[in-house]
């Protein structure tokens, strides 16, 4: 992943590159980041449900935004006093291209153990206008899944397990496929784990 800074929130300290397949269809925007918010925290117990982690101690907390970069582009319109019988209710005066905005797709939260080695990557979803049918066969689901993935474990050092959970937004049968093909097994009710080969 390509990183660089462009948002002027101090909140989101990372802004990075999401690869795409070069088929993918990008018409009205012009590829995928994400931007990242990551801060490092003080646990007692956590996260019980899904995995035995010993603490207390310190985690490193990620959030992300995955986003489009759209063209950024403002019409000044004259209206008619009425509109004309053909529908239309004015003339475009003047357009200007002002850059590029971003188009917030989904969210994505993760937390890092470094005394436990262990990742969990709790949350990477796309809103219901940005999903496209079953998890693995939705392209920018995967697409957006892994890049989160790929960032948090890259900014974990030491890690050697990745753990996730359900998501709500899917049945329980269909997101078990999809975390299954991303090489995740169930190991409890509601934890998916995967090891990570030495780095």
């Amino acid at each position: 992943m390509t990183e660089r800074r462009v948002d002027p929130d101090p909140y989101w300290q990372h802004d990075v590159a999401v690869e795409t397949p070069p088929s993918y269809d990008l018409t009205g925007g012009f590829g995928f980041r994400f931007k990242v918010h990551e801060a490092t925290e003080r646990y007692g117990r956590s996260h019980e449900d899904l995995v035995q982690l010993a603490g207390p101690g310190t985690r490193s907390y990620f959030h992300g935004k995955p986003y489009q970069l759209i063209a950024d582009h403002h019409l000044t319109v004259d209206l008619f006093a009425v509109p004309r019988p053909s529908g239309e209710v004015g003339t475009v005066r003047s357009s200007s291209w002002e850059g590029f905005k971003h188009q917030e797709l989904g969210n994505a939260q993760g937390w890092y153990y470094p005394e436990n080695r262990t990742l969990v990557l709790w949350e990477c979803f796309l809103e219901d206008r940005y999903r496209g049918g079953p998890p693995w066969e939705d392209t920018l689901n995967l697409v957006i899944w892994q890049a989160w993935e790929r960032f948090l474990i890259a900014y974990s050092p030491g890690v050697e397990r990745v753990v996730t959970t359900w998501e709500d937004l899917y049945d329980r049968d269909t997101w078990q496929l999809f975390l299954e093909g991303q090489g995740y097994r169930r190991v409890a009710p509601a934890s998916f784990a995967k090891s990570l080969p030495a780095r």
